[in-house]
């Protein structure tokens, strides 16, 4: 009767010191490189994200005060005007990348980009001349409204020509 042995294999040794590093042409880009256009457009993505969520924020605090039957106080206040900020640096952004950026339709994002400026300050104004909850529910409409209109900038930026 022969006894079975278990059979051991033996792999190379591991040299975990050696570095590995990718392929690539001499003188030519690296695999997985990212270039400045795609660096410039995930900015704006990014910074668009933060806005709409911005927008939804305050569409949400002043609804909430609406429902509540109170009229706008200063710290919501002080949320649209941040908000509008946030929307001037993202027009800035916007406009200054529009010529590089292969737009299917630039006319349509610069409209949008200058269009998504105007709503807020007139919901302000509203909310300030109001002091009912009317007030409120003006505020919420408007930066709700900024926040669809941002998110129409942003499948206009998504949608390039090549």
């Amino acid at each position: 009767m022969t006894v079975a042995t278990p059979t051991t294999r033996t792999r190379p040794p591991h040299n975990r010191y050696r570095r590995c590093r990718p392929s690539r042409a001499p003188g030519g880009p690296r695999r997985g490189a990212v270039s400045d256009e795609e660096k410039d457009r995930a900015v704006f993505i990014g910074f668009t994200v933060v806005v709409v969520a911005a927008g939804l924020l305050v569409a949400g605090w002043a609804g909430l005060w609406a429902y509540r039957r109170l009229p706008t106080n200063d710290p919501l206040m002080v949320g649209a005007i941040v908000l509008e900020v946030l929307l001037l640096v993202q027009a800035v952004i916007g406009l200054v990348e529009v010529s590089g950026a292969g737009l299917v339709e630039p006319v349509t994002f610069v409209a949008y980009t200058l269009g998504v400026l105007l709503p807020l300050p007139l919901g302000f104004y509203l909310a300030r001349i109001e002091r009912t909850r009317w007030g409120s529910v003006s505020l919420a409409f408007t930066a709700l409204v900024t926040a669809v209109m941002t998110l129409r900038m942003l499948q206009i930026w998504r949608t390039t020509g090549g």
